[in-house]
């Protein structure tokens, strides 16, 4: 049950005039955290468990662990336990290169051959392609087809069969989800900046905010401290399996986090630190494709948007072997969701299915 303090917080909230022009509000809050809690009644001592964030216009409104973060080891899972976000990290990618952008060290209407002139594609195809996944390029992960596959999840097999793959359509005529698109732009920051895009975010992102306990950690970093194992379900009752798969490439994943860090970067949405402390930074991130048949994308610099319950959120899913996470910031409304995982599920389970419950639970009726 939450605390003093929280349930005061939410009585703030609830009668501030900001709340009272919102499309969220936290009247009946104990009720309504009683349900949130009962969305995670199946994480137990011997299961994976979850991390939920609910940030409402600038405070923590509520976050909780669920289950556990190390079966083996009976390590429950906390806010502050640190979780692969998988391809949430594409969005700490896409700011890396806006601010690269900002000191003028690149542009986005670069092509990318300026950095990695090694590639051997006809098509222009710009840094901003890469940002909208625009850019027509297959998709690297291919190379891992079994389990046995993933010592080739490291930069070197990855460019090895990139630079023999065929383009799926021209640059900037359509749209389509790509992770390609993301790791190839870690390397243009390691290429412009001269650090590799963990140090750089290390130094242009998570410090500048005070997140401690996120960073892109690639498989052969020390990435197993303080860390939710992922797990998958086995072939017998209740037992799960150790599945994490250790891929060496950053930039489309990569990001460890905790829902602690995540309420400071969700809070610099709305007073940017970082840069020149430019508000513009982080809009530029809405930014979205528009297609030569005048169809506007959903996918915007590392964001994605879309309708939930009539209202427009940005966000991002993410999955990978052991884990799940989503995020959804209804930024009019400054209410934000965050449920991580550290069990694999399908698009309509697990964190993507209780998130929109919880969302529903806190919407005004």
């Amino acid at each position: 049950m939450p605390n003093v303090i929280t349930l005061l917080l939410g009585l703030v909230l609830c009668i501030s005039p900001v709340c009272a022009q919102q499309n969220f509000d936290t009247t009946g809050f104990k009720q309504k955290i009683t349900s949130v809690d009962r969305l995670f009644s199946q994480s137990k001592k011997n299961t994976p468990g979850y991390a939920v964030g609910i940030f409402y216009n600038g405070s923590v409104l509520y976050k909780k662990g669920y289950g556990m973060a190390d079966i083996e080891r009976k390590v429950p899972m906390t806010p502050a336990t640190r979780i692969d976000v998988a391809s949430l990290s594409k969005q700490f990618t896409a700011v890396c290169i806006l601010l690269l952008e900002e000191e003028g060290k690149l542009k986005l209407d670069d092509d990318i051959k300026m950095y990695m002139p090694y590639l051997p594609f006809k098509d222009t195809i710009t840094i901003k392609h890469l940002l909208l996944n625009t850019s027509g390029l297959d998709n690297y992960l291919n190379i891992y087809r079994k389990p046995k596959d993933a010592d080739k999840l490291d930069s070197a097999h990855a460019m090895e069969y990139m630079v023999k793959s065929v383009m799926q359509f021209k640059p900037g005529t359509e749209y389509e989800y790509c992770p390609t698109n993301y790791m190839f732009l870690s390397l243009i920051v390691q290429q412009v900046s001269g650090k590799n895009l963990r140090e750089f975010a290390q130094e242009h992102i998570f410090r500048p905010l005070g997140m401690s306990n996120t960073a892109f950690e690639p498989a052969d970093s020390t990435w197993a401290k303080n860390r939710a194992i992922g797990y998958m379900a086995g072939k017998k009752k209740d037992e799960y399996i150790n599945c994490m798969i250790h891929n060496k490439n950053i930039g489309d994943v990569g990001v460890i986090t905790t829902i602690d860090d995540l309420f400071l970067w969700d809070t610099n949405f709305y007073n940017n630190q970082l840069g020149k402390k430019s508000q513009q930074l982080l809009s530029r991130m809405k930014t979205v494709a528009t297609l030569p048949d005048g169809t506007k994308t959903s996918y915007g610099f590392g964001l994605a948007t879309g309708i939930n319950d009539s209202l427009v959120y940005w966000g991002h899913n993410g999955r990978s072997r052991g884990y799940g996470a989503k995020m959804r910031m209804f930024t009019d409304d400054r209410f934000s969701v965050y449920v991580l995982s550290n069990a694999e599920y399908p698009d309509n389970a697990g964190p993507y299915k209780t998130g929109d419950r919880i969302i529903g639970i806190f919407r005004r009726k």
